[in-house]
């Protein structure tokens, strides 16, 4: 890819982020008769369910660090485009951590991280460090950390959580919790009430709909811990609410306790 392309890649990084802004300042609506907004405890509740659901708090923080390769593959007009191949790492903890991703393009090595307030975006030799590019870097590097680190990294008290109430989300009841953490804008993530597993972010049903939906599938188990391998992101249609594809991504060779030295989570000193 050339470093145009990379920098729309990452700008659709930043819509597929951004999960409904747009809905939010109109406030969410849900089931008819369901509050808009119940206590702050009850999304709690329903985060350490999921937790539990998906491996356990324990089983997770267990493990040093965890390194994946995943596939995104972007549509356009509903079909598949263009294919991009990343492995990303980083260690385990509560809240927040570091994370790293490394890819190629046109045969030159690409690295991308953030670790607190920095953030790294490397092509080759050429470092692309204008602040556009850095705030899509980062939201980039988030979201792929995301596939595998939700719903542990949200258990941390800096964010919070808001149960939203309960939609119907293909034939099985999901709850919804709107999720928020310092300027970073209010994400929606919805949560099996039979399995308490996380399956989804955004809502179809949200007046207006939220801009972007996704949906976790195909939940496999790698060393105590429950990966989804397929997530699928649908642009809404404000108006009439139909979707189309817009991204599909794919998680495969999951490890942990790779032991990575320390320094790979900070940014390389430049040339």
């Amino acid at each position: 890819m050339s470093g145009r392309n990379w920098k729309i890649l990452l700008s659709v990084t930043v819509v597929l982020f951004l999960t409904g802004p747009a809905a939010e300042r109109r406030g969410w609506a849900g089931s008819a008769g369901i509050p808009a907004a119940l206590p702050e405890t009850q999304g709690r509740v329903i985060l350490e369910r999921a937790i539990r659901a998906q491996g356990g708090r324990e089983a997770w923080l267990r493990k040093k660090d965890a390194s994946f390769s995943t596939t995104w593959t972007h549509y356009r007009n509903g079909r598949p485009a263009t294919s991009s191949r990343y492995v990303v790492k980083f260690p385990t903890g509560p809240g927040p951590v570091p994370a790293i991703i490394e890819t190629e393009e046109n045969g030159k090595a690409v690295l991308m991280g953030i670790s607190g307030g920095r953030s790294w975006f490397i092509v080759g030799e050429e470092r692309h460090e204008d602040l556009d590019s850095l705030k899509a870097n980062r939201a980039f590097v988030r979201r792929a950390h995301a596939l595998l680190a939700l719903p542990f990294r949200l258990d941390d008290a800096s964010y919070t959580l808001e149960h939203d109430g309960e939609q119907m989300k293909a034939g099985v009841w999901v709850d919804r919790v709107k999720v928020s953490h310092g300027l970073e804008p209010t994400a929606l993530y919805l949560f099996d009430k039979e399995s308490g597993r996380l399956v989804g972010m955004g809502s179809a049903v949200a007046d207006p709909p939220t801009a972007m939906v996704s949906e976790y599938l195909d939940f496999t188990i790698v060393d105590g811990i429950v990966i989804p391998r397929t997530q699928l992101f649908d642009h809404v249609d404000p108006v009439t609410g139909g979707r189309t594809r817009a991204l599909t991504v794919s998680i495969d060779h999951v490890t942990f306790q790779n032991d990575f030295p320390p320094g790979i989570f900070e940014p390389p000193p430049a040339r």
